[in-house]
């Protein structure tokens, strides 16, 4: 009967301790600066002239970002000229959610951690970059005005240094 009752406790030790849900470690700000490398497109907008397969085709192993702590920049190709550089600007954490409105991008990032914004001068510069363990995802938003944002695209990156 002692045995028995030794057992039973080990066993609810162990479903309470494995059924608790983990929650997911925040990534520190320091930690994002570096080099990421486009692996492939994970959402993209309808409104997107482009499709899936040809960006992919286009960006893989190619396209890529470097963040730094006050700029932030985009390389199209191997070129070492920036399709996109923003200087002067702050990463700030944001919600997951913030300013996402669309169910499929919301279930896409609801198991990330931490998502950080592209800012300058208190302005969102409409680039996202959110982070669930070694996966980096980089969001590109379009305004339409009066505080208005659609998700563009949602790219899975590579952390590369």
């Amino acid at each position: 009967m002692k045995r028995l009752l030794i057992i039973m406790l080990c066993l609810l030790s162990v479903c309470i301790t494995g059924c608790k849900s983990k929650e997911k470690e925040k990534v520190n700000l320091e930690d994002i600066y570096g080099k990421y490398y486009y692996k492939e497109c994970i959402y993209l907008s309808e409104q997107n002239i482009f499709n899936k397969e040809s960006l992919d085709d286009t960006y893989k192993d190619v396209a890529r970002y470097s963040l730094k702590e006050n700029s932030f920049a985009f390389y199209q190709s191997e070129s070492l000229t920036p399709t996109i550089s923003l200087k002067n600007i702050n990463y700030k954490e944001v919600e997951l959610d913030y300013k996402i409105s669309i169910k499929e991008p919301k279930e896409i990032l609801k198991d990330c951690s931490t998502r950080f914004d592209i800012f300058r001068e208190d302005v969102s510069q409409g680039y996202s970059f959110a982070f669930d363990g070694d996966k980096v995802y980089f969001i590109e938003f379009r305004s339409y005005g009066d505080n208005n944002y659609t998700v563009w695209n949602i790219f899975l990156l590579e952390k590369r240094d």
